[in-house]
This record gives C-alpha cells, sequence and structure tokens, in this order.
C-alpha cells in the first residue's frame, strides 16, 4: 500500500509497506471509512500524527523544563525572577513534614 507526502522541499516520498495482515487492512479501511478519506490518506494520517508525536517525546526527554522557561522569560523580556525560584530545595529523611502512611486496607 504506497503512501505519499509532500516534503518540505516539494518532493512526493513513496513508502510501500508489503504484508499487511488482512485484519490490519480490514482495520485500516474502516478507519478510513469512519472519517471520510481514502485508504491511502488515512494511512498518511497515521503516519504523520505518530511521526509528530514522537519527535515531541524525543524533545521532552532531552529538554529541561526550567532552562527552556528561563530562556522564554529572557526572550520576553520578563524581568524580576531569581535562579533560586526554579531550584528545588533539598529534601531529606527529616525534614519536618509528618510521615504519610497507606493502610493496606
Amino acid at each position: 500500500m504506497p503512501t505519499t507526502t509532500q516534503s518540505r522541499r516539494g518532493r512526493t516520498n513513496t513508502l510501500t509497506v508489503r504484508r499487511l495482515s488482512d485484519e490490519c487492512v480490514s482495520t485500516l479501511k474502516r478507519a478510513a471509512k469512519a472519517n471520510n478519506r481514502s485508504m491511502e490518506s488515512e494511512v498518511r494520517s497515521i503516519l504523520e500524527e505518530f511521526t509528530a508525536e514522537w519527535i515531541i517525546q524525543c524533545e521532552l526527554k532531552h529538554a529541561n523544563f526550567f532552562s527552556e522557561v528561563r530562556r522564554f522569560m529572557e526572550e520576553e523580556g520578563i524581568e524580576g525572577f531569581d535562579e533560586s525560584e526554579f531550584m528545588l530545595p533539598e529534601r531529606g529523611i527529616d525534614d519536618g513534614r509528618p510521615t504519610v502512611e497507606f493502610d493496606a486496607a
């Protein structure tokens, strides 16, 4: 089943997938019909959605949230924050908080 998408350079790429089970093809056909698309368009949509999610997950694994917040605030000209506002406090066994107990009820 060929799948085609527009690349950034205006080229069209083709991907051929062989040996799909009848059940998989049937499911794709049902999904395409439910979304009022051709099966090719449905597969393209599935691949594009998967790829976008995968890219986001990879970026999140390598991103430091607090560094990104600091960078954003600097770019936006937001002032009045202190680096210590984003630091996590040191925690120890005896930090004065009550012990939490869970009952096995």
